[in-house]
């Protein structure tokens, strides 16, 4: 329990020094830092959990794919950073929250697919083509994060159901 509080406080610091609210990433750790607070203090979750979970598993998969096809953003924060910093960093920001949300997944509840809407909501409000720098459309990036995101609460769900 010592290390998640740890955890909290530098994710909380993290989240609201260094915060850039353009990008996804951030929006996500924001969404896990609430979500990891909840579960510390044993508040009655909410769909806060599940949302956090789909959330950081679709970034875990979608951030590799950004890299292949080349977005420009995954491009500069490797030149500038150097790949030690450049690997530490994603395992950190991108890897980190998707494996410890696994650990935290409610079974009590169905899907409450916030994961999606959470997404959805970004899209709205950010251009995710733009923002990245992506060769495609924001309507692609949009459709094709609700697909993925929808599919891995789907699969959420269905571990869930389960065990």
């Amino acid at each position: 329990m010592l290390f998640k509080w740890a955890e909290l406080i530098v994710l909380s610091v993290g989240v609201g020094v260094a915060g850039d609210y353009h990008l996804y990433t951030w929006w996500a750790l924001s969404l896990y830092t609430v979500s990891s607070c909840a579960t510390a203090i044993n508040a009655k979750q909410t769909w806060l959990t599940d949302a956090s979970a789909a959330t950081s598993i679709s970034i875990a998969l979608v951030v590799p794919l950004c890299s292949i096809a080349g977005c420009s953003l995954f491009e500069w924060a490797f030149a500038s950073a150097g790949a030690t910093i450049y690997i530490f960093g994603n395992i950190v920001l991108h890897y980190w929250p998707a494996l410890w949300s696994l650990n935290v997944l409610n079974d009590a509840r169905p899907a409450s697919y916030g994961g999606a809407r959470f997404f959805l909501l970004y899209t709205i409000l950010n251009d995710a083509a733009e923002t990245y720098g992506c060769p495609t459309s924001h309507h692609l990036m949009v459709v094709g994060g609700v697909l993925i995101t929808l599919t891995v609460d789907a699969i959420l769900d269905a571990l869930k159901t389960q065990s």
